[in-house]
């Protein structure tokens, strides 16, 4: 059962780390405030639109992977005794990997 959760959980994890490798490439440096401002405004817009649509993608991922999570640790309370040790270090593994 733990292997079709991990199988779930890596693409929505890749998922997740690219986007926050898109977040960590906005271009957040201040506007030109000698621009006019409609300019502003529009460029103002721009960002809004961006960081919003990101934030969507971000709780959908997050939301994703909140599921995932609790059926995980489902599984690990409902397993044997004699399997327990083996779920919960796959777990373990998993909640901890560091890219």
């Amino acid at each position: 059962m733990s292997a079709s959760i991990i199988v779930q959980a890596t693409p929505v994890k890749a998922n997740l780390e690219g986007l926050l490798d898109e977040i960590r490439q906005l271009d957040l440096t201040p506007l030109d405030q000698k621009a006019t401002v409609e300019v502003l405004c529009q460029q103002y817009e721009a960002r809004a639109r961006i960081i919003k649509e990101k934030l969507m993608r971000l709780e959908k991922y997050v939301g994703t992977l909140e599921k995932i999570n609790d059926k995980w640790l489902e599984h690990i309370q409902l397993a044997p005794m004699s399997q327990k040790k083996k779920e919960e270090e796959k777990y373990e593994r998993m909640a901890n990997d560091d890219r």
